[in-house]
């Protein structure tokens, strides 16, 4: 482009040549107007033979091989040119296109290498031309050294603000910086350079927008970020890449606001980051919408919540009921319909740990009975009944599905299984052994072999943490493992011994397979915690086990398919071989 727009001001001073010079200019001009640059090419070979001191052939020649894209011969022509005539402004500013075009082709073509050397001997020969420092500038971005770059787009900036391609340049020079001060842990620094870096770029690009949204939250600039997003779905309207960036915007507010324990702010967040993404039913990964996604975050930050304000094994202190049931009241305002079951569940947990628990478990069922309405119950198969094997070998006591005593068994975890080892008489300690003085080896099922039921995938896995001695003060962290099975159901086992782990994130699990051992973490005695859970961890699947024999008053009955401890007071002997 630059190369045509000169060639008007070669060709007014043809009638000073000679007529075969002139017929050399008229070509040369045809060629450029006809984008037949070979056919100019060819003629001015001939013409630098015939006139080697006319360096206006020197340079047009230079110019329509740029134009052709045959950038080697350009860099030739161009090099020998310059050495010829050193002084000549055409000439040099040949060899200036020459070089700057040569370093974006080979930037296409991915040399970086070689882009690199041709940008650096434009921006060492030409330190004030526009584009030589944006392509050299642009170099060392995809090369990562950002800082420098910033360094070489700043000075040209300064020099050229006309000069959209370096503005924009070193607005996106200006995100990596900040990138990696950000990582430095400069977090006040690199929200500077974002700032520069959104005011510098394109406003008429979607792209800086999104960019820098995704950025603002590193540094807390909610308010700042609500505003930007609310403009630019004003100007590009709600695309997919604003959808995207709005929602990871809201779900980094209600992070924000956890991590501080401003839980006021935290459900007022999550309830924005629901009604935010329901605007439109755009797909996050396997058939779940972000709406969907909104949901189950939220379900699951109000339980976290509670349990960091009071863990479930014990009533609330006096200060701990004064912080929940405003946030109780809180959540209830301008409450998504979709929202309801997660109020219940609240309020059950509330009422649990306030000691009301008959009424507990009538708020927990109906949170249950809430979520089983939703549209994307059916369509995620919701109560879905679950059959398999029983996960250990041997005599063990099934206690708690379907609980109206437990919390961990209520609601949406009803179908959730303890499963502690026992002999034929339901004890659970050997004998002779009183429990407050017993170790973790007095105990039955202490150390047993945890098979997977289903095969599936390790999704989530940990056992580091220790086992807690029988009835501890305050029990420590649990350990776990988490498989994904085949059709899509989350198998959930708590309390796992320390250490005892078979298999790790990412394996593959074959039905029947040793995945762990039976443990006290997180636990008063040892047992494990068993669910079946949808592959969004709303709410457990109701679990038959199979071919097990029920103990009864010292004699066996096989059952084919059942549900253990369902309406026997919770607990019922179970023998697995």
């Amino acid at each position: 482009m630059r190369a045509s727009a000169v060639f008007p001001l070669l060709l007014c001073c043809a009638v000073a040549f000679a007529a075969e010079k002139t017929e050399y200019f008229r070509i040369m001009k045809d060629a450029f107007k006809s984008s037949d640059y070979e056919q100019g090419i060819v003629a001015l070979e001939k013409a630098v033979k015939e006139y080697p001191d006319e360096a206006e052939f020197h340079a047009g020649l230079v110019y329509l091989m740029v134009n052709a894209g045959q950038y080697d011969r350009a860099l030739a022509a161009g090099r020998a040119s310059i050495k010829r005539f050193p002084l000549h402004a055409r000439v040099a500013d040949s060899y200036r296109v020459a070089l700057v075009g040569a370093g974006w082709d080979s930037l296409n073509g991915e040399d970086v290498r070689k882009a690199y050397g041709l940008f650096r001997t434009a921006y060492d020969r030409y330190p004030d031309d526009p584009e030589a420092i944006n392509g050299y500038g642009h170099v060392l971005m995809v090369m990562k050294r950002s800082r420098a770059a910033v360094e070489v787009l700043e000075r040209g900036y300064a020099m050229h603000p006309e000069f959209s391609h370096i503005r924009i340049n070193l607005s996106w020079a200006c995100f990596a910086v900040g990138d990696e001060l950000f990582d430095a842990g400069k977090v006040s620094e690199a929200g500077k350079i974002f700032r520069r870096g959104y005011e510098l770029g394109d406003k008429n690009d979607v792209d800086l927008y999104v960019a820098y949204l995704y950025r603002l939250p590193r540094f807390g600039g909610f308010r700042e970020g609500s505003e930007i997003l609310t403009g630019a779905m004003k100007r590009f309207g709600n695309n997919d890449e604003l959808y995207w960036t709005g929602f990871w915007l809201l779900h980094s507010l209600a992070d924000w606001h956890r991590d501080r324990k401003e839980y006021d702010g935290m459900i007022q967040a999550l309830k924005g980051l629901y009604t935010f993404s329901a605007g439109r039913e755009l797909i996050y990964k396997d058939d779940m919408t972000f709406s969907h996604l909104a949901l189950s975050k939220a379900s699951i930050e109000v339980f976290a919540m509670i349990e960091a304000i009071c863990p479930y094994w014990r009533a609330f202190t006096g200060s701990e009921r004064e912080t929940a049931r405003p946030l109780l009241a809180e959540m209830r305002k301008d409450l998504p319909k979709e929202f309801q079951f997660i109020y219940f569940n609240l309020l059950g947990h509330i009422l649990y740990r306030e000691g009301r628990v008959p009424d507990a478990h009538v708020e927990f069922l109906r949170a249950y009975n809430l979520l089983m309405r939703l549209p994307l119950a059916k369509r995620f198969r919701y109560g879905e009944e679950v059959a398999m094997p029983f996960p250990l070998r041997g005599i063990f006591m099934a206690a708690n599905c379907d609980s109206a005593h437990y919390v961990t068994h209520m609601g949406l975890n009803r179908w959730c299984y303890d499963i502690y080892g026992s002999d034929e008489k339901g004890a659970l300690i050997r004998p002779g052994v009183e429990e407050q003085r017993s170790r973790l080896s007095d105990w039955y099922g202490y150390g047993a072999v945890i098979y997977s039921p289903l095969g599936g995938k390790v999704i989530a896995a940990e056992d580091d943490n220790p086992d807690d001695i029988p009835y501890p003060a305050t029990p420590g962290k649990g350990n776990y493992i988490d498989i994904m099975t085949d059709d899509g159901k989350i198998l959930h086992f708590y309390h796992i011994q320390r250490g005892s782990l078979m298999v790790r994130k990412g394996d593959r699990v074959e039905a029947g397979g040793r995945i762990a051992r039976l443990g006290n973490s997180s636990s008063f005695t040892p047992h494990i915690h068993f669910g079946v859970y949808s592959k969004d961890w709303l709410v457990s699947h109701p679990v038959f086990f199979t071919d097990y024999s029920l103990i009864e008053n010292e004699s066996r009955r096989h059952v084919p398919r059942g549900q253990p401890s369902i309406n026997r007071e919770n607990q019922e002997i179970i023998e697995v071989k």
